[in-house]
């Protein structure tokens, strides 16, 4: 889904005005963006033309590159879906600390040598950027999390370490008639089949928020590389429904919320966001 189709005019000039455009004499600089659910990752990378007759022409193209670093991860960063109803931009019109708090966060990203192309004719940089450290925890603040709702009612469960949420294939959308598979954005929420708020991005503690965010993705391949987050015993469950303007917010059954929020241990690894979200390569590859 192009989420840069959500922008308003207004931030999409911003946007382009903030990376910049080149000088008369030197050349354009071409950012392009992708997220790495997978692992966590926002990938920003920059290319541009070699100019042979300088001389060092190829640390002069990475010069013009990490000169405009700061402004292409703002711009790639208000493009993203955030949650299922916003996209960076919208939440950034609506709160003047983002654009500061990303300003400062871009310094977190990590810059590839620069690698020429076969041909020697462009070069380019790529820049990886941490989401749940740089993007996560800059749209959700807190320093103290909302509880994790609880329940009086008695359920036969025990103590988990994760949950993992199986949302492959399409889904019932919530409120809809239709379906659709689910959506990976930075900070999902959780309901149960009664569309009550399970879990979302002000009740995870600011640590384990910075750390890893409120939810990994992952593919059914590669739930290993989850382990120290979601431990030795997870709760898996499939997903009944999607929920949301994007449908982002896996609904999960009742009973299943019951076995989670009857029990304090149980509420604590929520609020850790010891929780994946599995989905199909192919939603998380197009997702990109």
């Amino acid at each position: 889904m192009d989420y840069r189709k959500r922008l308003t005019p207004i931030l999409i000039l911003l946007i382009a005005t903030a990376v910049g455009s080149p000088s008369e004499n030197e050349p354009e600089v071409r950012f392009h963006s992708r997220v790495e659910w997978t692992e966590g990752v926002l990938v920003v990378n920059g290319e541009t033309e070699v100019e042979p007759e300088y001389a060092g022409a190829t640390a002069r193209a990475e010069r013009r590159i990490l000169s405009r670093r700061e402004s292409a991860f703002r711009r790639a960063v208000l493009e993203l879906p955030i949650n299922s109803a916003d996209s960076g931009a919208d939440l950034a019109a609506r709160d003047q600390e983002i654009t500061a708090i990303l300003d400062e966060r871009e310094a977190l990203g990590t810059a590839s040598g620069v690698r020429p192309s076969r041909d020697l004719n462009s070069a380019s940089v790529e820049l990886r950027y941490p989401l749940a450290e740089t993007i996560a925890s800059a749209f959700q603040r807190h320093s103290i999390p909302r509880p994790v709702p609880s329940s009086a009612s008695w359920t036969p469960t025990t103590d988990y370490t994760g949950l993992v949420v199986d949302a492959r294939g399409t889904l019932p959308v919530h409120g809809e008639d239709r379906d659709s598979t689910l959506e990976p954005v930075i900070l999902p929420r959780i309901y149960d089949s009664e569309m009550r708020l399970i879990l979302d991005a002000s009740m995870i503690k600011p640590e384990f928020l910075e750390r890893w965010g409120i939810a990994g993705y992952s593919t059914d391949a590669n739930l290993p590389d989850f382990e120290e987050r979601i431990g030795p015993n997870p709760l898996f469950v499939a997903a009944d429904r999607a929920f949301g303007s994007l449908p982002a917010n896996p609904v999960i059954p009742h009973d299943t919320a019951e076995k989670l929020l009857t029990r304090d241990s149980n509420r604590e690894m929520l609020a850790e966001g010891r929780i994946v979200i599995v989905l199909d390569s192919a939603v998380l590859d197009s997702a990109q």
